[in-house]
């Protein structure tokens, strides 16, 4: 009933809002038009709201404040209202509730949400369901100093020591990855900011992550971090400079090879491998991008590699190649 009664109200109090809203409104803010020009492709482009792009100007921090404020006008009839959705929303939610269990080795993880906890507690439990509790993550500490605040993200490393997540403070794709020693209850002093995506090795030594260029926004950077080192020291790995790709990293099965592809809508592009058990975890470019195929590889186990690809075949097939260097010449 109570969904039929917020209906009701719904549609008894869109004429009077609007009238009211009709009878109050204030010129709503418009945005400058300042030209810029820019070549892209050989093409040249005019962008009036290039300027927008400096977020913490004070023509920006203004006309948000504009925009803010119009908002605030036109919302206020409904206020009364939008109070009783909210509050209606949030009585059916448990605010005090457990995650199911995810078994993870011999480890079983869980998520809590505590009653005026904006954020959740990640715990785990050791070889037992009715183990001691540990906590492995409480973002309410982590985010007491923020007025926004999310965990994007978590990396376990295999032997479940270490906890690599993602702190995003600001909005966008990308944060802030922080290391943590789960035992010892202990942060890494080292922590990498503006990362859109990343890994930990399987030695628990090093961090490869792929960064944000700061004016085109794409994940086109590929470093490594050296745990407990300045990141200042961090080794700029690949760098795509063609716009339309980003950087994709993952690691095999095997956990022996670090993949690294770029790709675009509908396409992959090149593809390359860094071996984890070689000594100079030197990159090594594996394959050539082909317009409309993509392709992906993994590594299982033993001396061959699986390459899944949609090339001569559109419902995609998988072939096992026995050594990752015939990638280079591969006949599909």
């Amino acid at each position: 009933m109570k969904f039929f009664s917020l209906i009701t109200v719904l549609i008894l109090s869109q004429f009077s809002f609007s009238q009211e809203i009709e009878n109050s409104t204030p010129d709503y803010p418009v945005a400058e038009k300042i030209p810029f020009y820019f070549v892209n492709h050989g093409d040249t482009v005019l962008q009036n709201y290039n300027w927008m792009r400096k977020k913490d100007t004070p023509e920006i921090i203004n006309y948000l404040e504009q925009e803010n404020t119009y908002s605030d006008v036109i919302m206020k009839p409904s206020s009364i209202l939008q109070k009783k959705i909210f509050e209606e929303m949030r009585s059916v939610m448990k605010e005090n509730n457990t995650s199911r269990m995810n078994r993870v080795d011999n480890y079983y993880y869980y998520s809590k949400w505590i009653e005026g906890k904006e954020q959740s507690i990640q715990y785990r439990k050791k070889d037992s369901i009715t183990a001691k509790e540990q906590i492995v993550l409480d973002a309410n500490v982590l985010a007491q100093e923020f007025g926004y605040f999310t965990i994007a993200g978590y990396k376990l490393s295999e032997d479940h020591s270490l906890l690599a997540y993602s702190v995003n403070t600001v909005g966008g794709d990308y944060g802030s990855v922080y290391t943590k020693n789960i035992d010892k209850d202990s942060t890494f002093k080292d922590y990498i900011t503006r990362v859109n995506h990343y890994l930990l090795t399987p030695d628990n030594k090093s961090i490869y992550y792929v960064k944000e260029d700061l004016i085109s926004k794409r994940a086109n950077q590929l470093f490594v971090h050296v745990l407990g080192t300045d990141t200042l020291t961090d080794k700029l790995i690949l760098k795509i400079e063609d716009s339309k790709f980003n950087i994709g990293i993952s690691i095999s099965t095997s956990k022996q090879y670090i993949f690294i592809s770029t790709s675009t809508f509908g396409m992959t592009g090149d593809y390359y491998v860094i071996d984890l058990l070689s000594n100079d975890l030197s990159i090594r470019k594996i394959y050539t991008a082909e317009k409309g195929i993509e392709t992906s590889f993994d590594h299982i186990e033993g001396d061959y590699f699986l390459v899944t690809t949609n090339k001569n075949a559109p419902d995609y097939l998988i072939k096992e190649i026995d050594d990752y260097y015939s990638f280079l010449w591969i006949n599909f």
